[in-house]
């Protein structure tokens, strides 16, 4: 269905928006951090959006353990479990990186309602692929953001400063 470039590209995509991430962390004023909870949350959103595009895209890649070959076979038939496996990680980590740089967690959540809705709806494949690769980049780079911001360093008195 999806050529090997496409998955190439998409990693190519991934990583270089991690390095413009990292650079453009160490440039901002703000640090905004994720919290432990946040963090947690955003890792298992992001696990399941991942289980849902191999599911959708890879299904050979599904490990036959336990319940995942239904849920992939459920979430490949598109309807109300594909859904709810999608829109609810979505929502999820969206909500997890909230604190970090408000214009890319915009933008994260406009890319992210636009991959919903050319999955659900009938859109062509390459929109769809385009948004996915356009999640990806912005995702990556909030996360080299993330990564890229220094720690505070103590104070005099031994506290953090801000």
């Amino acid at each position: 269905m999806v050529e090997w470039p496409y998955w190439v590209v998409l990693t190519g995509i991934a990583v270089a928006a991690v390095l413009i991430g990292l650079w453009a962390g160490r440039a901002q004023a703000r640090r905004a951090r994720l919290n432990g909870a946040s963090l947690a949350v955003g890792v298992v959103a992001l696990g399941a959006l991942v289980f849902h595009c191999v599911a959708m895209f890879l299904p050979r890649l599904v490990p036959p353990v336990g319940p995942l070959p239904a849920a992939a076979d459920e979430i490949r038939a598109l309807l109300l479990p594909s859904q709810l496996a999608y829109w609810l990680p979505a929502t999820l980590l969206v909500a997890a990186v909230r604190r970090l740089a408000p214009v890319a967690v915009t933008a994260l959540a406009g890319v992210l309602l636009g991959v919903g809705v050319t999955m659900f709806w009938p859109f062509p494949l390459t929109v769809h692929l385009g948004l996915i690769a356009a999640a990806v980049g912005i995702l990556a780079g909030l996360l080299g953001m993330a990564i890229g911001q220094p720690v505070p360093a103590p104070a005099r008195d031994g506290s953090l400063t801000a």
